[in-house]
């Protein structure tokens, strides 16, 4: 009876001492970056980011055309006549001026530019243009306040997912421990060493740490999908296994 001691804490100080995980998937197979790498990653697949590059240009876009309101007030007028025109000279005849009509065909025209633009749109149209330009300002800031939210997000989701790859570890090298104490307890039980009683009670601590084991395999993939979603790779993780 004693033999089945040995070799049950010999084996499971081997898997302890060796610090091996034989259910772990390694990061590099996992393409899981370092957190640097992962918060770059994150920073360029950002859809909020990407919305606020978006926002910022239309936003260069509204200054530059405020910029340009100014040449609302400034236009071109003219006109052009084509036809009969009546034309009246006076010619000076013995002393006396003596008015000669004759009608003739030409054409006339004539153009002009104008600024019609009041003191206060002016003033008016520099606040317009200060009011874009602070709105590229904002912009900016709103982009850098979220880039400082996604790189703690990361951070959080990184610490989480390498939370859950220890909980897992620990959980594994507890299920491998419970099964070779069932596997013993079984046999002790066939040989007349236990009663029901105590192989019932290995079976219940059994079931409870594989439920447990389950747990922490679930808690780990959704960490390392949560993470992966994150940083735009998860299109090259497998989601059936």
């Amino acid at each position: 009876m004693y033999k089945y001691y040995f070799t049950a804490i010999f084996l499971l100080c081997r898997l302890l001492v060796s610090g091996q995980d034989t259910t772990i998937v390694p990061d590099k197979v996992l393409h899981v970056p370092t957190l640097g790498k992962a918060i770059d990653m994150a920073l360029e697949h950002s859809p909020l980011l990407k919305v606020k590059d978006v926002e910022k240009a239309i936003k260069i876009y509204q200054l530059k055309s405020t910029r340009k309101e100014w040449l609302d007030y400034i236009g071109m007028e003219g006109y052009w006549k084509y036809g009969t025109i009546d034309n009246v000279t006076i010619q000076e005849i013995d002393n006396s001026m003596v008015p000669t009509t004759y009608t003739g065909i030409n054409t006339r025209f004539a153009t002009g530019v104008y600024i019609k633009m009041s003191f206060f749109s002016f003033l008016d149209h520099r606040n317009k243009v200060l009011q874009a330009q602070e709105a590229i300002d904002k912009s900016n800031y709103e982009r850098e306040i979220a880039q400082d939210e996604i790189r703690k997000l990361v951070i959080q989701q990184y610490n989480e997912y390498l939370l859950a790859k220890k909980i897992l570890l620990i959980k594994t090298k507890s299920k491998i421990a419970i099964e070779i104490q069932l596997q013993k307890a079984e046999q002790d039980y066939e040989n007349g060493n236990i009663n029901i009683y105590e192989l019932t009670k290995v079976m219940e601590s059994s079931n409870k740490l594989m439920g447990e084991y389950q747990k922490a395999v679930t808690g780990f993939r959704v960490a390392y999908l949560m993470l992966m979603d994150l940083i735009g790779e998860l299109d090259k993780v497998n989601l059936n296994n």
